[in-house]
């Protein structure tokens, strides 16, 4: 698994770097053996090829400024992939995950792998309010859902996890308050419903 997302990455930084002579823009080096749907998808649109290219330069510049974090960044690296799949042919969907991944990188570059913007944080909100119907009804609120999804996940959560699950609590502390006598407890729930897809195993 390590060496295949290393393989995987590594083309992807030597095809942005490079390009196809004469290509109509530069796609992901790794475009050529494209297996899924997501990935073709990807390699088919401008705009997400150029996303990923981006994505792919702030992974290995993050990496090789933070030796002592690498296992870290690409922990995070491989949950955001599961983010990303997990949006299926939608295309909003991907570009989001994209640039919320790009914000997290660039923020890394900046200072440490925890250091996001509220930018970027106010950015994964508001995406989730046009995307979900149940959110935390204030940015306030889904700070604090964050601030506790990050206790359950650990470090090598990355944005897209860490708003889901801010937004998976708001939304089982809302159906236990609907429905006390069907109350269950809400972390254990969510991290259970999360760990392993989008989220890290803790």
């Amino acid at each position: 698994m390590k060496r295949a997302l290393t393989v995987a990455l590594s083309l992807a930084f030597i095809g942005g770097l490079m390009g196809a002579p004469g290509a109509a823009w530069c796609k992901p080096g790794w475009c050529p053996n494209a297996g899924t749907a997501v990935e073709r998808l990807i390699c088919s649109d401008q705009d997400l090829s150029a996303l990923d290219v981006r994505m792919t330069k702030l992974y290995w510049q993050v990496k090789r400024a933070n030796p002592s974090s690498a296992n870290v960044v690409t922990a995070q690296q491989r949950n955001w992939l599961k983010t990303r799949d997990a949006c299926g042919a939608r295309s909003g969907c991907l570009v989001r995950r994209y640039r919320e991944r790009i914000q997290e990188l660039e923020a890394a570059s900046r200072g440490s792998s925890s250091a996001v913007s509220e930018s970027t944080w106010k950015a994964a909100y508001k995406a989730r309010q046009d995307e979900y119907y149940d959110v935390p009804d204030s940015y306030q609120e889904f700070k604090r859902g964050v601030k506790i999804c990050r206790g359950l996940f650990g470090k090598s959560a990355s944005v897209p996890c860490l708003a889901d699950c801010s937004v998976r609590i708001a939304f089982r502390d809302a159906y236990n308050m609907d429905h006390p006598e069907r109350a269950m407890p809400v972390e254990s729930r969510v991290q259970a419903e999360l760990a392993g897809k989008v989220c890290p195993r803790k």
